[in-house]
């Protein structure tokens, strides 16, 4: 990664950062940088997209397109991702014109784009076999797979795993999306109309719980460890999160984890979803961006992900980052039909709104956080709460 020219103890007003995505994490992104001073521009494709509802600059593009890539990464001191699916062909390019030295008219104060996380680290953890194969090498315990590309490959995969398996896509599946369960031969039969095409098959996992921690790393290689969380699915996508919780096997998970970081040179923030099976715990999935299970960070924490995920880039020091109140627990908003959404005035909690065009079933409007004394009360409240939103 090209290194940022921002002084040590101060920082140029005329900063650029660019936040490839217009959905709620670039839009969430964008709110926390702009207070810091910074000129923050957003690539995405629809005018009413959420960041694009809170950033005056925007530019209309596709994430994945070389000319709208290029044509917008030519004003920008620094880049970052709001998702982990974009090809990555075009930031190679652009990265290694940036290293070069390469005339891109950017201002004399900063010469250089950095690029944050980098793309090589994005392509090896935007896939999930490639991101099975480097949390394997790091020695961080998951569940056994095996890839699957054809039929016969999903065949071996029922063999491998006869008491049931995921298949997981390798690239572009979330919130349960390009994920699916086989637990039967009909199930292994109907599964056969998704070929040729690249999974992962997992076999399914026994477990108490499902908890996720979230780390942010800085240019300077200082990391930031965020409260281990305990997250709740409904249909494979996050319906709460409550925290702070402990596990006896974090401390040393960590240990490999910040390898595995330093390995990639990644920077920025990266979340791990973990299972506890009661004896340890294994890491399910990795998602580098700022993600939904820390997004209680913004009322439970002195600092959100949000914004460390921004000084990450910046290469500044993190301030130091305290639980603001001992449980937290945050909330979705999950559409549950395509009528417009209603939202009840007089919450307990704190709204985040995403302002999106149009509700639709299963897809995130926003998410409420609360935080208090006992995450149990603190949950109740939020499940009651809820049912007071039209979604």
């Amino acid at each position: 990664m090209a290194k940022n020219k921002a002084l040590k103890n101060s920082r140029s007003s005329q900063l650029q950062l660019g936040i490839v995505g217009g959905g709620q994490l670039a839009q969430m992104l964008a709110l926390e940088a702009a207070p810091l001073g910074i000129q923050v521009h957003i690539l995405s494709e629809k005018e009413r997209d959420p960041a694009v509802q809170v950033c005056k600059n925007w530019q209309k593009g596709n994430p994945n397109s070389r000319k709208d890539v290029i044509e917008f990464s030519q004003k920008l001191d620094l880049l970052t991702f709001e998702s982990e699916f974009y090809e990555m062909t075009s930031y190679f390019e652009i990265q290694e014109k940036a290293l070069q030295g390469a005339s891109l008219p950017l201002r004399q104060e900063s010469p250089s784009l950095s690029i944050f996380p980098s793309p090589e680290a994005m392509q090896i953890l935007q896939n999930r076999s490639s991101q099975k194969a480097a949390l394997i090498k790091a020695k961080i315990p998951v569940a056994p797979s095996i890839e699957v590309n054809t039929k016969e490959d999903l065949t071996q995969a029922w063999q491998k795993f006869p008491k049931g398996f995921v298949l997981k896509k390798c690239r572009g599946g979330y919130d349960g999306y390009g994920t699916y369960y086989c637990q039967s031969q009909d199930d292994l039969v109907k599964l056969h109309a998704l070929f040729p095409a690249e999974f992962i098959a997992e076999p399914l996992i026994s477990f108490k719980r499902e908890l996720a921690v979230t780390l942010i790393r800085s240019q300077d290689g200082s990391l930031e460890t965020l409260p281990l969380v305990e997250s709740h699915q409904e249909q494979s996508r996050c319906d709460w999160v409550i925290g702070p919780v402990k596990h006896k096997k974090l401390s040393g998970l960590l240990k490999k984890i910040s390898h595995l970081l330093q390995q990639l040179n990644y920077v920025g923030c990266v979340s791990f979803e973990l299972f506890d099976t009661g004896t340890e715990l294994l890491v399910n999935e990795v998602a580098p961006r700022v993600h939904n299970s820390a997004h209680y960070s913004q009322e439970a924490l002195s600092h959100s992900q949000f914004l460390l995920h921004v000084l990450a880039g910046l290469g500044e020091k993190f301030p130091k980052v305290k639980l603001l109140s001992p449980a937290f627990c945050m909330s979705n908003l999950v559409g549950q039909s395509n009528e417009p959404a209603e939202i009840p005035c007089n919450l307990s909690g704190h709204l985040h709104w995403y302002g999106k065009d149009e509700n639709r079933v299963g897809r995130k409007m926003g998410h409420v956080n609360y935080t208090g004394a006992a995450t149990k009360e603190l949950l109740k409240k939020a499940l009651l709460e809820r049912k007071k939103f039209k979604l």
